[in-house]
């Protein structure tokens, strides 16, 4: 058997611990050297005793799967098709969202504000607006109804209104963080998920991941995720026939004139950069579950997500790194990856604060390595705009 003959097949479940039937049509992207297979068995010892030093076998409990992979972040090469990958995204808790483009006129009583729903006044269509808007295009995510050609649309908040021009156009898709109590609409973020090793597989149920996004200058982004469920199923089985693999020919993205900012300032020397999304997952177990392992699937336990960089350090006049933390003050962060449509990625966070700083080298030249947290007050930590 060999490592490298491996497979990552992946599916959004329609009950939340219920095993999905995995297909071809669900191997969502190539896999990469380094995935890491995790049976976590418990074993309890019965602690039975007897009039001899021998001890009785013990027995197997609480039965769990963990699954490592990455792969390469690359797009769907049309504005109104998702990322193949989106399964996995939303299995970070992430929430997909369909964005749309309309083309308006002036706006009186502006910007749009991120967030405000707006309303038309001939189609009663609404949606949320995505990202502030002060010209055109207006973007936003759809609610209700479709918004027509010459209706005004005003905003709930900010009581902006513009006229139509048009009527809207796809603009991609846009991945927030969510909550959910994993019922009713908002319970689709488990995934069923299989991977093969040659002619083995190991299976798992109600998984939930973490997510860890990896920025080299030049390079393509790296996805790194864990997915942890129930340990479903196991046994010998081929991986299955592909001629080609989903977006196998859309050329990724590279992290090249990214336009990185913290707020107005645009730092330099960039060379690698993490994001991390940290969601805990681990078993919500259940003795009363019908699936006879305890395990009804993963559930979450978030923190702030996390970028870490090590930018050249600058006098305090250009930025000042660390008064900027002892302040506490709070700054946007915003970058780009450039590729083609459907292939390009925008990340936008409001509310990012610096926690950490420290004072390094990188071949003679000073750097500050940083952290900073990313925050917010309606799960709105970050966004992240496929299109």
């Amino acid at each position: 058997m060999r490592t490298r003959n491996r497979q990552l097949a992946v599916k959004t479940e329609t009950t939340p611990g219920s095993i999905e039937t995995l297909t071809s049509a669900d191997v969502v992207c190539l896999i990469r050297e380094g995935d890491a297979i995790e049976p976590d068995l418990e074993r309890y010892e019965t602690g039975e005793v007897q009039p001899y030093s021998s001890q009785r076998p013990g027995l197997v409990g609480r039965r769990m799967l963990g699954l490592a992979v990455s792969y390469i972040l690359r797009g769907s090469a049309a504005l109104a098709t998702p990322t193949t990958v989106h399964p996995l995204l939303t299995a970070a808790m992430l929430t997909k969202s369909t964005v749309k483009s309309i083309a308006i006129g002036t706006i009186t009583g502006g910007p749009f504000v991120d967030g405000e729903t707006i309303t038309g006044g001939t189609s009663a269509a609404t949606g949320r607006v995505f990202r502030a808007c002060s010209a055109t295009p207006l973007r936003y995510i759809v609610l209700t109804g479709t918004f027509v050609t010459s209706e005004v649309i005003t905003g709930g908040t900010s009581t902006a209104h513009a006229t139509s021009s048009a009527g809207p156009t796809d603009g991609g898709f846009a991945y927030e963080p969510a909550d959910s109590t994993f019922s009713g609409a908002a319970s689709k973020h488990h995934v069923s998920a299989r991977l093969f090793e040659d002619g083995f597989f190991w299976e798992g149920r109600g998984m939930l991941s973490n997510l860890i996004l990896n920025f080299r200058n030049g390079h393509p982004v790296q996805v790194s995720q864990r997915l942890v469920g129930s340990f479903n199923a196991k046994g010998d089985a081929n991986p299955f026939t592909l001629t080609t693999y989903p977006e196998q020919a859309v050329t990724p993205p590279r992290f090249l004139n990214t336009s990185l900012k913290f707020g107005a300032y645009s730092p330099t020397d960039i060379v690698e950069m993490t994001m991390t999304v940290e969601t805990n997952p681990e078993a919500r177990e259940d003795a009363n579950s019908t699936a006879g392992d305890g395990v009804l699937y993963a559930d979450y336990l978030k923190a702030y997500p996390v970028l870490r960089v090590e930018p050249a350090m600058v006098t305090a006049a250009t930025y000042d790194y660390f008064g900027t933390l002892i302040a506490g003050t709070t700054f946007a962060v915003t970058w780009k990856l450039t590729g083609s449509a459907g292939s390009n990625w925008d990340f936008f966070a409001d509310e990012a604060q610096l926690i950490s700083v420290g004072a390094g080298d990188r071949r003679g030249l000073a750097v500050a390595p940083i952290e900073i947290g990313l925050f917010g007050i309606r799960n709105n930590e970050f966004a992240i705009w496929q299109h």
